[in-house]
């Protein structure tokens, strides 16, 4: 199509067939926009009207099969920036909080601590690869479980249970030890003792096994 600019009756404006500069004579993309002051940021600036609460300044970016919004969220007036497909995927809050699979990332359970990250999700993990030599180790959140996954040998490297109980696999067959932990309700604190039991069978050591011992 010829280079043009066409108006049509509903005052809607098009660029057809050209590039659109604006401070540059030469634009390269669709659309260019180039600060020729030196010392001075280049910023594209996009700014929602306010006022009532409900509105947000959004970029949206389309394929044929998927869409995204990026936008400063002013729905509660938080100003969070998210990032959006379908629900709320990635949260910034102005104080530095992120969250992932939740729009709420400062509001946990163990405090009011931040900067906070937080990663919430049907056993949320964090995958850690070294692309050296294609080794793998994940960290998550398995039913409660916290765990650490040898992708390499598809075993649990560490396993820490909701009762503080610690595994670890040390063998090719992955079958866990247990070299730290205590029964599901008894306290490791009996009175002016405080013992650490280690050993594969943990569960069958009492407290009267040792005091003020490791």
């Amino acid at each position: 199509d010829a280079e043009r600019i066409e108006f049509d009756g509903a005052g809607d404006i098009s660029v057809l067939g050209a590039n659109f500069g604006i401070g540059t004579a030469s634009p390269d993309s669709h659309l260019h926009i180039k600060e020729s002051s030196n010392g001075t940021n280049a910023v594209f600036h996009l700014e929602a009207a306010g006022g009532s609460g409900t509105e947000n300044a959004i970029i949206r970016l389309t394929n044929p099969s998927d869409a995204w919004d990026i936008y400063c969220e002013d729905n509660t007036g938080s100003g969070d920036l998210r990032f959006y497909n379908g629900a709320d995927r990635v949260t910034i809050e102005p104080g530095g909080n992120v969250g992932i699979g939740t729009s709420s990332p400062s509001a946990t359970d163990w405090g009011s601590a931040s900067p906070v990250l937080a990663i919430h999700g049907t056993q949320p993990v964090i995958s850690l690869k070294d692309t050296n030599d294609d080794k793998e180790y994940v960290l998550g959140n398995n039913a409660g479980n916290f765990i650490v996954y040898n992708s390499d040998t598809d075993k649990y490297a560490l396993f820490l249970d909701s009762n503080s109980k610690i595994s670890l696999s040390n063998n090719d067959s992955g079958t866990s030890n247990t070299v730290f932990g205590k029964n599901s309700g008894t306290s490791i604190d009996a009175g002016s003792n405080y013992n650490i039991f280690i050993g594969e069978n943990v569960s069958n050591a009492t407290m009267n096994d040792a005091s003020n011992n490791i």
